[in-house]
């Protein structure tokens, strides 16, 4: 019996040691790009129908740049939905505040991939000549002044705390039908892919990590990525699927904008109803206030609520569980 307890206290020792010294190079952050599921400067295109699970930006370039989403904007005229997004759709010329909120994060995404490319001392260089197909890639900083194939299945090894950045000056193309497998608790969010050039991952695939690429990316049909995607010129989804799960200000409820269109009429009422008789004046000045507080919640839940929300629910997530992207408990603010 002593045995089984020492045992048993020996591995738990082991696993804080683990948790307390997580392997790989530190965090990477994504500030207020953290945000956004997808986040482009050009533009986003889907052949429908893909899915997106967080918010979609798109800046300097403006919402006619975000095609294939049959978007529909809120009356707010803060941000656009799409049955395809599970999130918000924002463009740089939306009203106010998400202008400057989208000025903001790209200047976050462009020092992120900076920050990200430019890491010293490399664990790992120029492994297999950027051919990596068929590799167990252990945490730590990988870095390839070409470009980087992943033709056959890999493999990305570590524990839930561990942190990967891959550093690749070409391209990355992931092929058709192949799977990046994480083993022993390793997080997507926990993983870093900076690319001075495109990113294509090959239809049938499932990529893992967040993109952060100077240029465009392409996510093929049917595939799968885990992870959030920043491009620093345009990104297009053919039928496929981004995971994210931070990248999410509160999705707008339809209630919200019914309840926003339908306030906005009365607010301008209350002045024809409150230039009736005074008596009616005190009666009407009551919907007057209330309807603006009604109004105002739902109207300026985009206002609020992208960026309170957002990082309310974004820091819960990402101050909490992961350092590169919007995620979970290991704090990167």
């Amino acid at each position: 019996m002593p045995s089984i307890i020492s045992t048993i206290v020996s591995l738990a020792v082991l696993a804080s040691i683990h948790g307390a010294f997580a392997a790989g190079p530190a965090p990477v952050l994504l500030g207020t790009a953290a945000d956004f599921a997808v986040l482009a400067k050009t533009g986003v295109s889907s052949v429908p129908n893909s899915a997106i699970d967080g918010n979609v930006g798109v800046s300097p370039a403006t919402i006619t740049s975000v095609t294939g989403f049959s978007l529909t904007q809120d009356v707010s005229g803060q941000f656009w939905t799409s049955s395809q997004v599970d999130g918000r759709v924002m463009g740089s010329t939306d009203a106010s505040p998400t202008p400057a909120l989208l000025t903001t994060a790209v200047l976050d995404m462009q020092a992120a991939y900076t920050d990200a490319s430019n890491r010293p001392l490399p664990d790992f260089v120029e492994l297999k000549a950027g051919i990596i197909g068929g590799s167990i890639l252990t945490p730590g900083l990988y870095k390839w002044t070409t470009g980087v194939t992943i033709s056959t299945a890999i493999t990305i090894a570590g524990g839930p705390s561990d942190t990967w950045i891959f550093q690749i000056a070409g391209t990355l193309v992931q092929a058709t039908n192949v799977v990046i497998t994480l083993t022993g608790g390793a997080l997507s969010q926990n993983i870093i892919w900076a690319v001075g050039d495109t990113v294509t991952v090959g239809a049938n695939g499932i990529f893992e990590g967040n993109i952060l690429a100077q240029t465009d990316v392409v996510i093929g049909t049917n595939a799968i990525d885990h992870g959030c995607i920043y491009a620093q010129t345009d990104v297009a989804l053919e039928e496929a699927t981004v995971s994210c799960e931070g990248g999410i200000i509160t999705p707008p409820p339809s209630s919200s904008s019914s309840s926003v269109s339908s306030t906005v009429p009365p607010s301008s009422s209350p002045p024809s109803s409150s230039s009736t008789p005074p008596t009616s004046t005190p009666s009407s000045t009551p919907p007057t206030s209330s309807i603006p507080p009604t109004s105002s919640p739902a109207s300026s839940a985009p206002i609020t609520s992208a960026p309170t929300s957002t990082k309310t629910t974004g820091s819960a997530k990402r101050t909490s569980t992961k350092p590169y992207g919007p995620y979970g408990p290991y704090g990167y603010y």
